[in-house]
């Protein structure tokens, strides 16, 4: 044992008795003070607060006949009076004869974890999980919203909504207030609200924020009539992710009278003022505007400018206009995206940029295509349009595919897949255009006034050469390759037989010889319905051959001798539409006749000697090759 240890005994039989008495006395003190009170009452836990409240217990019944306006609002205010937390809404068809008010850091929440869809009959039915059956506000489109986020961090979550008194017959539609809005005009921000997992079936407009920075809407689908997503004054960055507004519940045809309204006056998803909103996997078919900017219309600093911000991997399908920009600052960043023009009637402009832009429209990777008049339409003297690396399948070559009226423009490493004559036209109030790396067939071309800035560089060049005479006898195949460099103002090639349709006018460039005149053979089918008093082929405004039968016939044309190089035929119809004649039919384009081919001689007299090589040869204008003799008999029956 250590010489410095000692027991705990041997210490206490040491010490003074006066010490040992002292340590006796405090500890029955302290042991005195621990023990508890004979008498005293039991300390009370504190109260646990239930996170998760339902509509049930507050009354609600589900039964598509009972108002459950009263016993939502009760559950909603209930659970924000404990501090906030989330209302269940079981599987069930709820009416509402008036509307609700979701608190901040409260989350109504039905039965979906996803975007549903369906349609009325199931809902009214009870077959559609949680579904809101909503009658307030019919006709009265500036009365109060349906559900209003009030709050910081509300959250409306996996619900279909629909409006039974809806009547597709109805035309115009009967106006409603917005089904889900934040209006938070003059009352400070309501941030950080969420929409997730909704179906809205039928909503006049179906989601609207003012004031509502660091907005998430995810997972929203439905057929909205006016409009789908409005977003307005918005100061930090919101985002709408995975989107699609198409007619559920509807069946839809082109020639629909309901379909038809919100093809021309329906809006999916406009952006008035946000400083950066960022639209993700957004798609809407069957609208007027796909995506409208717009000016914000609350006067006052930073208000007026438009948004800036950037969409990803988006698509608009039949749209009367896919994108329309009214306003707009800094930038608006769009790539990986699908744009596609209303079928049957087509689109005035793709992409339309307006005078209230200030900042560059970029579009990278995109697609166009669908019956569209021209791909873009650039307007904004302060702005600028780049695009790069796109594919664009379709336009009206009378118009042109890239229209720039004013402001500048770059157009790099792009492909025009389409036969065509006017790809690039820039105006005289144009700034600089750029046009470098672009593929198009047969070749690049850009008309441009006298004066305008155009650099163009690399781009695909025509590579078709006329041998020497070869002009004295060709043939244009309409509808094979390369016809668009004669054709101004035609329909796209015809999938069934080389041939285009014309419009009521459309234009015709023949290659000539200046000095001599020619005998043209036109291979023509004309309907009754393009049969007028001024149907034929027109120099100027000289009627050349008048067109005055229907059916498929040669008709013969004498061209008088040009002093240029190039004679410009007009060939006027009747312009008709198919689907106003024909039952069924659901072509909305103004057609004119059928064209096959043009077969040019040059008159016999003084003519000097065939192209070398060509013998009875006729010269192909599409492909620069020759046509042997026994090949020239058309394949198209009755010419």
């Amino acid at each position: 044992m250590p010489r410095d240890y000692l027991p705990a005994p041997v210490l206490l039989m040491i010490m003074r008795p006066s010490l040992l008495l002292f340590l006796v006395i405090a500890g029955v003190t302290a042991c005195r003070a621990q023990a508890p009170a004979p008498d005293a009452a039991p300390a009370t836990p504190p109260a646990v607060r239930r996170h998760t409240l339902s509509v049930l217990e507050h009354g609600a019944k589900g039964d598509t006949r009972t108002d459950d306006t009263r016993a939502f609002q009760a559950a909603l205010d209930a659970c924000a009076a404990q501090g906030g937390g989330v209302v269940e809404v079981p599987a069930g068809s709820y009416r509402f004869e008036g509307t609700l008010r979701i608190p901040a850091n409260v989350t109504l929440r039905g039965t979906f974890t996803s975007a549903p869809d369906g349609d009325l009959r199931r809902m009214l039915e009870g077959r559609l999980g949680s579904s809101l059956l909503v009658h307030a506000g019919r006709a009265r489109p500036d009365s109060a919203p349906f559900i209003e986020l009030t709050g910081a961090n509300a959250v409306l979550e996996g619900f279909a909504i629909g409006y039974p008194e809806w009547d597709p017959a109805v035309i115009p539609p009967v106006p409603y207030p917005p089904t889900v809005a934040v209006e938070a005009h003059g009352k400070g921000p309501v941030d950080n609200i969420a929409i997730l997992n909704c179906f809205f079936l039928n909503s006049w407009e179906a989601i609207r924020l003012v004031n509502a920075g660091r907005h998430l809407i995810r997972n929203v689908t439905g057929y909205p009539i006016r409009r789908g997503i409005y977003v307005d004054q918005i100061w930090d960055v919101g985002r709408i992710e995975n989107v699609h507004f198409w007619p559920f519940g509807h069946r839809y045809t082109v020639d629909d009278p309901y379909a038809q309204w919100i093809n021309r006056e329906g809006v999916a998803i406009e952006v008035g003022f946000s400083d950066w909103q960022i639209l993700t996997n957004c798609f809407s078919f069957g609208y007027g505007v796909g995506y409208k900017f717009s000016a914000s219309p609350k006067p006052g600093d930073g208000f007026g400018r438009g948004a800036c911000g950037k969409i990803i991997g988006g698509g608009v399908d039949s749209a009367r206009l896919p994108f329309q920009f009214e306003a707009a600052y800094s930038h608006w960043l769009i790539s990986n995206t699908e744009i596609v023009g209303r079928w049957g009637e087509g689109a005035p402009a793709a992409v339309d940029i307006g005078p209230g832009v200030h900042g560059r429209v970029a579009f990278s990777n995109c697609a166009f295509w669908g019956d569209i008049t021209r791909v873009v339409t650039m307007r904004a003297p302060e702005g600028i349009v780049s695009l790069e690396g796109c594919q664009i399948e379709r336009w009206d070559d009378a118009a042109g595919a890239i229209g720039i009226e004013a402001g500048r423009a770059i157009l790099q490493g792009n492909s025009f897949d389409r036969d065509g004559r006017r790809h690039l036209v820039v105006g005289p109030k144009a700034g600089v255009v750029i046009a470098t790396g672009n593929l198009a067939a047969p070749g690049f071309q850009v008309e441009a006034t006298p004066g305008a800035r155009v650099i163009a560089s690399a781009n695909q060049t025509d590579t078709l050469v006329w041998p020497e005479n070869a002009k004295s006898r060709y043939r244009v195949t309409v509808g094979a390759a390369g016809d668009s460099r004669y054709l101004e103002g035609w329909h796209l090639q015809e999938k069934a037989g080389p041939k285009r349709w014309s419009g009521a006018e459309s234009r015709f460039h023949l290659p000539v010889i200046p000095g001599r005149a020619y005998e043209l053979d036109l291979r023509i089918g004309v309907p009754a319905a393009a049969l007028s008093d001024e149907a034929g082929v027109w120099l100027g405004d000289r009627r050349l051959a008048a067109i005055t039968s229907a059916g498929r016939q040669t008709l013969r044309v004498s061209l008088p001798a040009q002093t240029t190089d190039t004679a410009t035929l007009r060939i006027v119809t009747k312009g008709w539409i198919p689907r106003e004649i024909e039952a069924g039919n659901g072509d909305g384009r103004t057609l004119g006749l059928e064209l096959f081919a043009v077969d040019a001689t040059a008159e016999a007299a003084g003519d000097p000697a065939p192209p070398s090589g060509a013998g009875d040869r006729v010269f192909d204008a599409c492909s620069g090759g020759f046509i042997e003799q026994d090949r020239m008999k058309p394949a198209v029956p009755g010419l």
